[in-house]
C-alpha cells in the first residue's frame, strides 16, 4: 500500500509540474468542446454502458489533455477507463500520465501528452472510453467534468467549453442502430438519374415507427412509411415529390423518424438528410454587371447549387473565347474570376458566359453583358453663373449620366468647403442644390466645386465661378443739361462706371427705349421735358440718372420799350422788355444809342433798363438792339415781330426820341438889385421844366422868391423854400412841358442880388426873353432889365 502510495504521489506530481506550466492561451480563437458522448443514456439495471470523452479542438492544436469526472456512487460504479486516439490520431507517442477510477468519492482522473513533437492534434476524437455498470435499480447519475486542462504545444492554456452527461437507470430508450440513404443529393427531374434515393433503418428493438420528409423549417411534406411494430423494416424510396405527386423545391430536407417502444416516452430522430436538386445551378454577383469604368476589368461571377458543384464542368467564355478562369470555393459552389488581359474601348459592350454543372448533372449556361463607360457624368444648369447681385442665391447643378449617378458620392464644395446639399432625382441623375446660409460681400468671386461618380465609377469634378455684384452702376448725364435749347434736336450722351448689359430712356414718363450708345433726341416739343436714364449692369442691378431741360424754338420779340414821348426829358431811362427770358450778356451786347451815351445796365424779369446820365438838350436818340440778341435758348431776336428768324437788318429792333430843349439866359452884369420882372418868353424848342436857377452875384444870395408862367392856356407858379439847400433853384409843384413857338408870359420876384441882363430883349439858349418891366425894391421902374435865369427839368 505504502508503495502504491508512493507511486501515485510521483505521478500526480509530474502531471502537477506539466500542467503548472501551462500559460493563458491566444486570444481570438474559437474555443475547444470536451463532452460525455452520448450526452444520455438510460441502462437497466445490472448492465454495463461506456461512454466516450470526446474532444473537438476547434481552431486550435492541442498537445495535452486532463480533466476530472464525477459521478453519483449510489447509482454506478466505474469498471474501466481505456486511453483514446485522440492524442495519437496521427501515430504520434504519447505518455498518460493520470488514469484513475475512485467509486468511493465517485470520481475518475485522467491526464495524456504528446511526445517528441512540436505541433498538436486539429482534428476532433476521443479522448478516453470509461465502462460503467448500474448497480441500482432507479435513479439518475450526473457526470460532470472538473479541472479540465487543455493546452497546446507551446504550453498555453485553451480556452474550453464543457458539455456533461447524464444517465438515467431504466429501460433504454430505442433507437436507430444502422441507417443508409443511397443518394443524400436527388434530382427528381425525370432524366432517370437520381431521381430518387432510397433509405435503410434499423432499430434497437420492436417499436412502432414512422418514417416521414420534413423540409429545412421542420414542416411537414409527405410520410413515407408507418408500421406498428418493426426491427428491420424494408427499404423505403422517396422520389422527391410531394404526397400529390408534385416535386418539392430544391433544398435541404430531413427524413423524421419516430420510435415508440410502449414503455419510454416516443423518440424522434431526424439527423439524416436529403438534398432536392431538380434545377440548374444559380447563378450571382456578376461583375461587372452592367457598366464599368475600368478597361480591362475583372471579370467574376458566383456559381452555386444546394447540390454544390462539379468544379472541373466549370467555363467561362469572354466575346467566344474559352478563358483560363480561376475558381474560388465558396458555401455550395464557387467564385469563377477571369483577370481581362488586353484592355476594351470605350463604349464596347462584352458578352461572358459561363457553363457549369452541379453534382446531380443540372447545367447552367448564363449569358450577361457589359459594356464600358470610361466618360465621367456630365454637368449641366450651374446656377448661378457670371455675375449676380442676390447675396444669399440658390446654388444647383444637375449631374447626370446615361447609366445613372451614384448619390451616395456626390459632394458639393462652396468656396472650398464641403456643404450639405440637397438632391433631387431627375432623368438620369440628380439635381444637386444648396440654399446659402449667409450672404457674400460686393464684389466677391465665389468658386463652386462638383465631385460625383456615375454607376462606372467614373468621376466627374468639376467647378465654375460666379461674382457678387451688389452695387448698381453709376450714370453721369452728359448732354442734355439743366437748361433751354434752341433746338428740337438733342444730342443724349452720358458715362457709365461699369460695362453693362442694358441701357435705356424715359422721356417725360413715357415708356422706356432702349439705346446702345449715345444718340439724339430729335422732335422735341417745345416746353419742359424730363429725362430719365436707365442703366443695368450684368448682374441686373439698375442705376439711373435724371435731368430736366427746357426747348423754346421761338425768337423772341420786344412788347415793350420807352421812352416812347415825342419830347424826353435829359434824364431819362431806357427800357424794353421782352416776351420771355433773354441770354442778358447777348442784348446788352447788341443794345446801342446813337449819339453815343454813357449808362449802366440793369434788369428786373424780362426788363432790361439802361439807366443813363443826362443826355444832350434838344438832340434826337436813336436806340437799337441788334438781331443778335438771344433767349436763354439761344434764339436770335425777331424784332419785326413777324415770327421768322432773319437776321440783321430786318430783325433789328430800333426806335427815336427826342430830348427837350433848354432855357438858358446865361450870365448877367451888375448893377443889380432885387425886385419884380415882368416880360415875355418866345421858345424856340419844347422845354420840360421842373424848376428854374437864378444867377447869383458874385458873393451874395441872389435868389427868385417867386415865380409864374402863363399864357391863354397854361398856368403854373412856385415859391422859394429860403436859403435851405439849393436855395438858387425854385421848384415847381410839377413837371411840366413848354413848347417851342409858344410864348409865356413871366413874373419873377427876386431876392438878394440876382444877376441881371441889361437889356429890353435877348436872344438866349431856347429862344427870346423880352422885359416888359421891372419895379426894383427902391419902387423904380425900368423896361431894360432882365433877370439871368435857367429851366431845366
Amino acid at each position: 500500500m505504502e508503495t502504491k502510495a508512493i507511486f501515485a504521489t510521483v505521478i500526480y506530481l509530474s502531471l502537477f509540474l506539466f500542467f503548472i506550466s501551462v500559460q493563458v492561451g491566444t486570444a481570438g480563437a474559437m474555443p475547444a468542446v470536451i463532452s460525455v458522448e452520448p450526452s444520455y443514456q438510460k441502462v437497466p439495471q445490472g448492465e454495463t454502458f461506456t461512454i466516450n470523452i470526446s474532444i473537438d479542438p476547434g481552431t486550435n492544436e492541442i498537445s495535452a489533455a486532463q480533466y476530472e469526472l464525477y459521478f453519483n456512487t449510489s447509482v454506478l460504479n466505474a469498471t474501466s477507463q481505456t486511453k483514446g486516439e485522440f492524442l495519437s490520431q496521427d501515430g504520434v507517442t504519447t505518455t498518460v500520465l493520470l488514469n484513475s477510477i475512485n467509486n468511493t468519492v465517485g470520481k475518475i482522473s485522467y491526464g495524456e501528452f504528446r511526445t517528441g513533437v512540436d505541433y498538436g492534434v486539429t482534428n476532433p476524437g476521443t479522448l478516453a472510453s470509461i465502462t460503467f455498470i448500474v448497480t441500482a435499480d432507479s435513479g439518475i447519475s450526473h457526470l460532470n467534468f472538473s479541472d479540465v486542462l487543455l493546452s497546446d504545444p507551446f504550453a498555453h492554456e485553451i480556452t474550453t467549453t464543457i458539455e456533461n452527461g447524464t444517465m438515467e437507470v431504466g429501460i433504454p430508450l430505442p433507437r436507430i442502430i444502422s441507417h443508409s440513404i443511397s443518394n443524400t443529393t436527388i434530382s427528381p427531374n425525370g432524366d432517370g438519374f437520381l431521381d430518387y434515393t432510397v433509405i435503410d433503418v434499423a432499430f434497437s428493438k420492436p417499436v412502432a415507427a414512422t418514417i416521414s420528409i420534413e423540409d429545412a423549417n421542420h414542416n411537414f411534406v409527405t410520410e413515407l412509411y408507418s408500421n406498428d411494430s418493426v426491427e428491420d423494416p424494408e427499404s423505403i424510396v422517396w422520389n422527391g415529390k410531394y404526397t400529390n405527386g408534385t416535386v418539392v423545391p430544391d433544398g435541404l430536407y430531413y427524413t423524421n423518424v419516430t420510435m415508440d417502444d410502449g414503455v419510454n416516452p416516443l423518440v424522434y430522430d431526424n439527423t439524416m438528410t436529403i438534398i432536392v436538386d431538380a434545377t440548374p445551378p444559380s447563378h450571382s454577383n456578376e461583375t461587372p454587371a452592367s457598366f464599368i469604368g475600368e478597361i480591362a476589368p475583372l471579370i467574376s461571377v458566383d456559381v452555386t447549387d444546394v447540390s454544390d458543384i462539379e468544379e472541373n464542368s466549370i467555363k467561362m467564355y469572354v466575346e467566344g473565347f474559352h478563358v483560363l478562369s480561376k475558381k474560388t470555393r465558396i458555401d455550395h459552389g464557387y467564385r469563377v474570376h477571369y483577370q481581362t488581359e488586353q484592355p476594351y474601348s470605350n463604349g464596347e459592350i462584352i458578352t461572358v458566359r459561363i457553363i457549369a454543372k452541379d453534382k446531380v448533372g443540372n447545367v447552367l449556361d448564363f449569358t450577361w453583358n457589359f459594356s464600358v463607360d470610361g466618360e465621367p457624368p456630365k454637368h449641366s444648369n450651374e446656377s448661378p453663373t457670371g455675375v449676380i447681385n442676390n447675396p444669399m442665391p440658390l446654388i444647383s447643378v444637375n449631374v447626370t449620366d446615361e447609366h445613372g449617378v451614384d448619390p451616395s458620392s456626390i459632394k458639393l464644395y462652396v468656396k472650398e468647403y464641403l456643404v450639405v446639399s440637397e438632391i433631387e432625382e431627375i432623368t438620369n441623375g440628380y439635381r444637386v442644390s444648396y440654399q446659402t446660409e449667409f450672404p457674400f460681400h460686393d464684389q466677391d468671386s465665389i468658386t463652386v466645386r462638383i465631385i460625383a461618380n456615375d454607376t462606372a465609377n467614373n468621376t466627374l469634378d468639376f467647378a465654375w465661378d460666379f461674382t457678387l455684384d451688389l452695387e448698381p452702376p453709376i450714370i453721369s448725364i452728359l448732354s442734355p443739361t439743366n437748361k433751354t435749347y434752341a433746338t428740337d434736336s438733342i444730342d443724349l450722351n452720358y458715362t457709365v462706371s461699369e460695362p453693362v448689359a442694358w441701357v435705356g430712356y424715359s422721356l417725360d414718363g413715357k415708356e422706356n427705349i432702349t439705346i446702345r450708345g449715345n444718340t439724339t433726341l430729335i422732335n422735341l416739343s417745345e416746353g419742359l421735358h424730363a429725362l430719365w436714364l436707365y442703366a443695368t449692369d450684368a448682374a441686373n442691378n439698375t442705376g439711373y440718372s435724371s435731368v430736366c431741360f427746357a426747348i423754346d424754338t421761338i425768337p423772341p420779340q420786344v412788347i415793350d420799350w420807352s421812352p416812347t414821348e415825342s419830347i424826353v426829358p435829359v434824364k431819362t431811362i431806357i427800357m424794353v422788355t421782352f416776351n420771355e427770358e433773354m441770354n442778358k450778356t447777348s442784348v446788352e451786347e447788341a443794345f446801342s444809342i446813337i449819339p453815343n451815351a454813357d449808362g449802366s445796365f440793369s434788369w428786373e424779369g424780362n426788363t432790361m433798363k439802361f439807366i443813363l446820365g443826362y443826355l444832350a438838350y434838344n438832340t434826337e436818340y436813336t436806340v437799337s438792339i441788334k438781331s443778335n440778341a438771344k433767349d436763354s435758348a439761344g434764339n436770335c431776336l425777331d424784332g419785326n415781330g413777324n415770327g421768322i428768324v432773319e437776321g440783321s437788318p430786318s430783325d433789328d429792333f430800333s426806335w427815336q426820341f427826342t430830348t427837350a430843349g433848354l432855357f438858358d439866359t446865361g450870365k448877367g452884369t451888375y448893377p443889380s438889385i432885387s425886385g419884380t420882372h415882368r416880360g415875355t418868353i418866345n421858345l424856340n424848342q419844347t422845354i420840360i421844366v421842373n424848376k428854374m436857377y437864378t444867377y447869383p452875384c458874385k458873393g451874395t444870395g441872389g435868389h427868385s422868391e417867386y415865380v409864374e408862367l402863363y399864357n391863354e392856356t397854361f398856368y403854373i407858379n412856385a415859391t422859394w423854400n429860403g436859403y435851405q439847400g439849393d436855395y438858387h433853384n425854385i421848384t415847381f409843384p410839377q413837371q411840366f412841358t413848354l413848347l417851342a413857338n409858344h410864348t409865356y408870359n413871366y413874373t419873377i420876384i427876386t431876392g438878394s442880388y440876382p444877376q441881371i441882363i441889361h437889356a429890353s430883349s435877348k436872344e438866349v439858349t431856347g429862344g427870346t426873353i423880352t422885359c416888359d418891366k421891372f419895379i426894383d425894391a427902391n419902387g423904380r421902374e425900368y423896361n431894360d432889365w432882365i433877370p439871368a435865369i435857367r429851366l431845366s427839368p
